[in-house]
């Protein structure tokens, strides 16, 4: 387990949420934050599918 596990193991899903917003804030700002969201609501994402796909895992 690597340490963003273990602190991710320790937080319920609201701390998960905000930290996710959070860094998607400084990433995008807030415009790309809301475009970022709005793309995974409107398309059937499937997060899981497109991690192994992306990283080969």
């Amino acid at each position: 387990m690597t340490k963003t596990d273990a602190y991710m193991a320790n937080m319920n899903q609201t701390e998960i949420l905000i930290d996710g917003v959070d860094w998607l804030r400084q990433k995008f700002g807030d415009v790309g934050t809301e475009l970022f969201i709005s793309l995974i609501i409107h398309e059937k994402f499937d997060y899981t599918k497109w991690r192994r796909q992306f990283f080969g895992d």
